[in-house]
């Protein structure tokens, strides 16, 4: 019995969505992040308005004071859609677990000096908060904002967050222990030093246009407070004073901020 294999080329029909052509100039190859990204926005066939807020449709750009022509005109130079950011994120995690493993393995948390170590304590544990609240904020973002370009990208930067808030939560047990999370939290919501900060985010929750709590909570708050704290104090600080635990195991916050 003779079997004649041969290979046969199928042309395709069209080299993308329709959708997708429109915004690449015509019918071209589209890259995955295009095909996930743009037109991808739903526009009409709405069901009814929300009756939590019928003024506005359920996706509906005159949530914002900012109108684009193009919402796609905001695109990733990364080209994050769900499989590449979440293959980044993958490598990344990778790389703290064993940062975690190495400071462990090796009991650097425990050689800090006592007083470094209360410091660090009382400097990153209530930022837990913090990042609990970039998470709700940037949530908000991909809920009332309009364009995936835009949308997307914050539900990456949201569960992101999530993540900042889980490595400062495990980086209070490595050096601490569990008690040091309830001190932390009893210090974002009583010490005075932290309460500018807690009514800062606390009233960033009630801000309705998705580009002003962008602005405020991803360019602004956080513009500024990841310099600070990974920068100037973790690694000009501690780092320098003996804690290099510290910052391998805030590693990912500063890398992930650039």
């Amino acid at each position: 019995m003779n079997i004649d294999l041969q290979a046969r080329e199928i042309t395709p029909l069209r080299n993308t969505f329709a959708h997708v052509a429109t915004y690449i100039g015509g019918d071209k190859t589209a890259s995955r992040y295009q095909e996930a990204t743009l037109g991808a926005q739903p526009r009409v066939n709405f069901h009814y308005r929300p009756t939590w807020d019928p003024a506005h449709e359920l996706f509906d750009a005159s949530r914002s004071a900012i109108r684009l022509a193009d919402w796609y005109a905001l695109r990733d130079p990364r080209q994050f859609y769900y499989a590449t950011w979440t293959m980044t994120r993958a490598r990344q995690q990778d790389a703290m677990e064993s940062n975690f493993a190495f400071v462990d393995s090796k009991r650097m948390g425990v050689l800090m000096s006592d007083a470094l170590r209360e410091q660090v304590l009382q400097v990153l544990l209530p930022l837990r908060h913090a990042a609990w609240g970039a998470n709700m904020n940037n949530t908000a973002i991909c809920a009332y904002g309009y364009g995936t370009a835009f949308t997307a990208p914050a539900m990456f930067h949201a569960m992101d967050n999530l993540g900042v808030a889980q490595y400062l939560t495990r980086l209070g047990l490595v050096i601490g222990a569990p008690e040091a999370l309830e001190t932390a939290k009893q210090a974002w919501l009583d010490a005075p030093e932290w309460q500018p900060l807690r009514r800062l985010v606390e009233d960033s929750f009630v801000v309705q246009d998705p580009f002003e709590l962008f602005v405020a909570q991803n360019l602004a708050l956080d513009g500024q407070l990841y310099p600070l704290i990974y920068g100037s104090f973790v690694d000009d600080h501690v780092a320098l004073q003996g804690g290099t635990a510290v910052a391998m195991l805030t590693a990912f916050m500063p890398e992930w901020h650039d």
